[in-house]
């Protein structure tokens, strides 16, 4: 399962690369070894944590944000290419779409399954806020080329 998951996502990131051309291609690489790094992680937290502290799908989690995340920097990438004075104004609007996007997740979330709501909007938050800070560290490359 792991090791499907990984070649998933090499093959994603290779295809994203040749598409995108050079653009950042490393941050894609990197954003693959971070968000695969967290899936393995998320599963052996699945496995050894209490069982209250666990969502039931918490495993969904990282695979979401990874192609929000995925598909944002695509974006930044082709509008930093065809022009680079609205690279901010598109940022602002994907983070801001983004988080939209993820408190709608939670809603419907906390909606159709109120007994896990606690755990997964925890690990929600957690996932979150770990995904806020690559997005920044890729828009400061992105921003200081």
């Amino acid at each position: 399962m792991i090791i499907g998951f990984v070649q998933t996502l090499q093959q994603t990131i290779y295809d994203l690369t040749i598409t995108t051309m050079q653009v950042t291609h490393r941050s894609y690489y990197f954003l693959a070894i971070a968000s695969a790094t967290l899936f393995i992680l998320t599963l052996a937290f699945q496995t050894f944590a209490p069982s209250y502290l666990v969502s039931e799908n918490l495993l969904l989690i990282v695979p979401i944000y990874f192609v929000v995340t995925l598909l944002s920097r695509i974006i930044l990438s082709f509008v930093s290419k065809k022009s680079p004075s609205q690279v901010k104004i598109y940022y602002l609007l994907l983070s801001s779409g983004k988080f939209f996007l993820y408190i709608g997740i939670l809603i419907a979330y906390g909606i159709f399954n109120r007994e896990d709501v606690p755990a997964f909007f925890l690990s929600f938050l957690v996932f979150y806020l770990i995904y806020l800070f690559l997005d920044v560290r890729f828009w400061m490359s992105l921003s200081s080329k």
